[in-house]
């Protein structure tokens, strides 16, 4: 048995074969996105919308938490999508891509809908894991609150999570948000987990978020992340 490897430090081989993988999944979304770009510079636009992004997180106390950078492209057409995420951890055995494909929509009233199946794959853990199906509803309470749930169920592994979250909107850029899940509901010994912070927009496409993680399997941490996310193409 290969010993695992922590720490940011991991070995070239891993770090090329990662990349090599993200380069061979991206492939097909890069070029629909150039086909896009063509048919837009002739003037006969797909309607493709090409987005992108990437987060980082730090933990502390790093007991028992990790750092985490993912990145992530996505391709969307009248409300269906595919994408392919890509995450590096200090835990090497966390490195993580994962494959998607689903539709969403959002009504006239504020009520969102999205379903997906996520495919998961760990280079460092056994290759290729198992996959999701994800049903998430969301609805908008006026201008100042939003309520989610999302019920996750992984056929091959026999788990059933689902979680309730709510965002309150301070003002413009500023927001404070919670979610309590359970997860692997089925088990006689479920997990549950729950988590409070605060969102900071720093411009239209990157945020800041500080969070506090704590759960019933879990030593509470806390957690500082800076997304951006941004329109490629399209929009």
């Amino acid at each position: 048995m290969s010993e695992t490897k922590t720490g940011w430090g991991w070995g070239r081989m891993t770090q090329v074969s990662l990349a090599t993988s993200l380069w061979i999944l991206a492939g097909p979304l890069i070029a629909m996105a150039e086909e896009h770009e063509e048919g837009a510079s002739a003037g006969t636009t797909s309607g493709l919308t090409v987005l992108g992004g990437g987060e980082v997180e730090l933990t502390f106390p790093s007991s028992g938490s990790t750092q985490e950078l993912s990145v992530h492209v996505e391709v969307e057409k009248k409300g269906f999508y595919v994408g392919a995420m890509g995450l590096l951890s200090n835990d090497a055995a966390a490195d993580e891509i994962e494959l998607t494909a689903g539709y969403r929509g959002e009504t006239d009233r504020g009520f969102s809908y999205d379903l997906s199946y996520a495919r998961l794959i760990h280079p460092n853990d056994g290759g290729d894991c198992c996959g999701e199906v994800t049903l998430s509803l969301g609805q908008s309470l006026g201008e100042a609150v939003d309520l989610s749930t999302d019920l996750i169920v992984n056929p091959e592994l026999s788990e059933t999570s689902i979680s309730l979250g709510a965002e309150y909107h301070l003002s413009g850029k500023t927001a404070v948000s919670g979610n309590f899940g359970v997860f692997d509901a089925d088990a006689a010994q479920a997990t549950r987990e729950w988590d409070l912070g605060v969102t900071y927009a720093l411009t239209e496409a990157s945020a800041v978020d500080l969070r506090y993680y704590d759960g019933s399997d879990l030593k509470g941490y806390f957690g500082l992340s800076l997304t951006y996310n941004m329109t490629l193409l399209g929009g």
